[in-house]
């Protein structure tokens, strides 16, 4: 299918601001992964079943684009610093979208049943797990063009950065270890036992740990200390935590939990939950503004994305940074 960019504006349906909840947005069939550009305001949420990105402005919680992608799409991220959009898909391709430009950049191969994805924004390349294939590549956005290929271990899905420090951190479900992946070296360096069923890894890039999604055993999260390579807390949340996000300005985690239909939020120093909120049916993904603390949840059942105010919910407004 040859990908283009569509225009389409969409309202937001009125919502109540009770529980932090501040909008709601329809967008594509079966929306599975969102990401977040602070810069420019606008968050990009994938739809698996329309095959397309729904482009949402932050501010009118609206979709006011789309970008038809096609395959078999499962993983987005954003670089906000030239606003690349890169969405992998298990039919071995990534796909490439300069949104500045409005337009599909390129599609390139990169691997087996390519599943998530995360920016290298020093090196303004895209890092992606191939699930069947034991590996990660790194794809140069520029050149559009994998110039790296890491082996891990088997089953690798989730993956995040640890800014700064040249890492990567990979969460692989059959092994059920969480990964350091040298990332200029391009090999991994160390390797933790977290649980069964890793699904989802997000970091907070001021303390540098991790959290983990392990939907097995109703639902933990593993916080991760990757500096002492070791987790620091477990923490039971609801049933189903397929997509964890971090909120850096209040050191919490968050969990979209599929199975529940709720976001908990887990203060990470002393790994515990400190609320828990509803969001709709089947949420698949999750994403945050580091800059407002606004968070976007997208309800694979329901065909929506959910605004929710995280400063409001957690009682008092963040300090500036």
């Amino acid at each position: 299918m040859i990908a283009v960019a569509v225009s389409i504006f969409v309202t937001a349906p009125a919502i109540s601001a009770q529980g932090g909840i501040v909008g709601a947005a329809v967008v594509g069939q079966s929306p599975v992964a969102v990401a977040i550009n602070p810069v420019v305001g606008q968050a990009f949420v994938l739809n698996k079943g329309s095959k397309d990105v729904s482009v949402l402005d932050l501010k009118s919680r609206s979709v006011v684009t789309k970008y038809l992608v096609g395959g078999l799409p499962e993983g987005i991220a954003v670089n906000p610093q030239t606003n690349a959009v890169v969405v992998v898909s298990l039919d071995s391709t990534a796909t490439v979208i300069d949104h500045a430009a409005g337009r599909i950049a390129g599609v390139i191969p990169v691997g087996k049943a390519p599943s998530r994805v995360a920016i290298d924004t020093e090196k303004n390349a895209a890092l992606i797990t191939n699930f069947n294939g034991s590996n990660m590549v790194v794809l140069d956005l520029a050149g559009r063009r994998v110039v790296r290929t890491i082996e891990l271990k088997s089953g690798p899905l989730g993956i995040a950065v640890l800014e700064g420090k040249r890492r990567a951190l990979v969460a692989c479900q059959y092994d059920m270890e969480i990964l350091q992946v040298d990332l200029d070296k391009g090999e991994v360096d160390q390797s933790l036992v977290v649980g069964r069923y890793l699904n989802d890894v997000a970091v907070d890039p001021v303390t540098g740990n991790g959290v983990v999604g392990n939907p097995s055993s109703n639902g933990m999260l593993s916080i991760y200390d990757s500096g002492a390579n070791r987790v620091v807390s477990t923490v039971p949340v609801g049933h189903g935590p397929l997509s964890v996000a971090v909120y850096p300005r209040r050191n919490v985690a968050l969990a979209a939990e599929f199975d529940s239909g709720s976001l908990s939020i887990v203060d990470m120093a002393t790994g515990t939950v400190i609320r828990s909120v509803k969001v709709g049916k089947g949420p698949r993904g999750i994403a945050v503004n580091p800059q407002t603390g606004i968070a976007v949840v997208v309800n694979m059942l329901e065909d929506k994305a959910v605004f929710l105010d995280l400063d409001t919910l957690l009682g008092t407004p963040a300090a500036n940074p």
